[in-house]
């Protein structure tokens, strides 16, 4: 340590006799390995996904050749960027990675988000996606896009519009951990106690 109390950096290593740099030095590498590990892994899904036999059109990946456009659909009011945009017969395959959820089966959210790419797909080519890919960690699961896929998404949509002009929207749930991690429980009537 010198005179004023910082240390050279040969003691970053040995950080005993250090005081102030060292725990935020170490706690900032500690979270840039951990970012660059999530990236890997989505990586490692997003490999799995190309072996699938479909070409990488483009990705939202920052260090991707082909990055990903944000694809619009005005007429449905959504706007979105999907992981991957895979290339098969012509058409687009919207790709969504989670690579930190392990799920034998994958979540209605989920679904439906990979609903929107494929609307969102639709209206930017005029072209339906033929289907969509959803990866978890060490599962992937291939979603026809359907008419009833299509219809449920529209009316997902529907409902969360007349939701944001309703006064009293209710819980669409039975899980109190959802309700405990909730931004709006300090204002809800209607929260689950867990």
């Amino acid at each position: 340590m010198d005179r004023y109390g910082a240390c050279p950096i040969r003691s970053l290593v040995d950080v005993r006799g250090c005081r102030w740099v060292s725990a935020p030095l170490l706690v900032g590498l500690l979270l840039l390995g951990l970012a660059a590990s999530l990236r890997i892994r989505a990586r490692h899904l997003a490999s799995d996904v190309l072996h699938a036999g479909l070409r990488l059109r483009e990705s939202d990946d920052a260090d991707a050749v082909h990055p990903a456009r944000t694809l619009r659909a005005p007429q449905h009011g959504l706007v979105g960027r999907p992981d991957y945009l895979l290339g098969k017969r012509g058409r687009l395959v919207p790709v969504e990675v989670k690579p930190n959820r392990r799920a034998a089966a994958p979540y209605l959210g989920d679904l439906r988000q990979l609903s929107a790419y494929g609307l969102l797909v639709e209206a930017e080519t005029g072209n339906p996606p033929p289907f969509g890919v959803l990866a978890y960690a060490g599962a992937r699961w291939t979603v026809p896009w359907t008419r009833a896929r299509r219809r449920d998404l529209l009316a997902a949509i529907a409902q969360v519009r007349a939701d944001r002009s309703s006064r009293v929207v209710r819980r669409s749930h039975d899980d109190p951990r959802r309700c405990a991690g909730c931004g709006f429980r300090e204002q809800c009537t209607d929260a689950l106690e867990g």
